[in-house]
């Protein structure tokens, strides 16, 4: 099973992928999760729906986006 979900981010991604890789165990993988108002008003309620913990996390930033650059 493979399910993606891209959510309103305004002027970025917002991704949520979810796959069984054959396991039985559900992965979930987060890409870009945009600005704060997006985790405030969108992402927050959708990791909530969310039973399984992300067993990696990838954090970084790209300075020329946050600028606008």
């Amino acid at each position: 099973m493979l399910k993606i979900k891209v959510l309103p981010a305004n002027c970025g991604d917002c991704i949520i992928v979810n796959f069984d890789d054959g396991d039985g165990i559900i992965k979930n993988i987060l890409i870009d999760g945009g600005a704060n108002t997006v985790y405030d008003n969108i992402l927050k309620d959708e990791i909530s729906e969310i039973n399984y913990l992300f067993s990696t996390l990838f954090l970084w930033y790209n300075i020329q986006s946050i600028n606008g650059g």
